[in-house]
């Protein structure tokens, strides 16, 4: 039986590989659709832009509830708690 430190180590490797994954695949479609010079009726880089812009957005109003979210994370997994 797996202990429970075994358990939250795979279970960060699940979500670590997880993040990378999503972020590997959008950066791979991004790139195919400017390598193969895609026509979707607006600029690659004007999708890029408002997607950053929308990005810094979201962060600055949402700056709180994310750190709280984000210290919940490190709390949870962090191997110093059980909960």
């Amino acid at each position: 039986m797996a202990s429970r430190l075994e358990l939250v180590s795979t279970g960060r490797r699940l979500v670590y590989n997880r993040f990378c994954d999503v972020i590997l695949g959008v950066a791979a479609f991004v790139t195919s659709l400017d390598a193969l010079s895609v026509d979707i009726g607006v600029a690659l880089t004007s999708l890029l832009a408002v997607g950053g812009l929308g990005s810094v957005i979201v962060a600055l109003a949402c700056k709180e509830p994310l750190a709280h979210f984000i210290s919940g994370l490190m709390v949870t997994f962090s191997d110093k708690f059980m909960v």
